[in-house]
């Protein structure tokens, strides 16, 4: 891949909410928070988003999908997939597949590695989910608030960022108590044009508007 050499690049490390584009065309390449941020900032911006990544693999990927491409800012969103109590299949899980702890430290090595680089880390905490999740009656998720394996995970980023100074979006905190959640998340775990061009929003609001 040829890097993507250019003045002020923005990259967005994540899953497949930062990947955005879903495959029944309800988000486009152009509607994801990244895209939009590029339009409402001006400047350049890389999609590094992977389905079903969690930090372990986001961690790993790091300098050959995000650093090679010089980026002096880098947004790293994280949580869903490590926090997820299901696997393919479907197939209930009985701990989560990243540990909270594991989650933390490979998310601090995230925010370590791209400072070291000499880009700015911006760490962004997971979205809630909804009841809309095609798995929300199976296994762990029965019976319980399906938030409740990732209100930890979103807690560890918030500490995260406060002890390394990263810039944070709060993602999970402006979400959780929206009358209108269910209807940003069609499927219960990936947002919809509107969700993304939130997310956009609380990016350029919380950490980009004075760069």
């Amino acid at each position: 891949m040829t890097p993507l050499i250019a003045l002020q690049l923005i990259a967005a490390l994540g899953d497949s909410v930062t990947k955005g584009v879903r495959t029944d065309g309800s988000v486009t390449p152009e509607q994801t928070f990244a895209a939009v941020i590029g339009q409402r900032t001006g400047r350049p911006v890389l999609n590094a988003g992977a389905g079903g990544n969690n930090t372990a693999q986001m961690l790993d990927r790091l300098d050959r999908d995000v650093l090679a491409h010089k980026p002096v800012t880098v947004l790293i969103m994280a949580g869903l997939n490590d926090a997820a109590m299901i696997d393919g299949g479907p197939v209930a899980r009985t701990w989560p597949r990243i540990s909270v702890e594991a989650y933390g430290r490979n998310l601090g090595g995230m925010v370590q590695r791209v400072r070291a680089f000499g880009a700015t880390p911006v760490v962004m905490t997971p979205n809630p989910m909804t009841r809309r999740y095609p798995y929300a009656n199976l296994g762990a998720y029965l019976g319980r608030d399906i938030n409740d394996p990732l209100v930890s995970y979103a807690a560890e980023a918030r500490d995260v960022a406060r002890a390394t100074s990263a810039c944070l979006v709060d993602v999970y905190a402006a979400w959780i108590a929206r009358r209108d959640l269910e209807s940003l998340l069609p499927d219960g775990i990936h947002p919809n044009p509107e969700g993304h061009r939130l997310i956009a929003d609380q990016v350029i609001a919380a950490c980009l508007s004075r760069r």
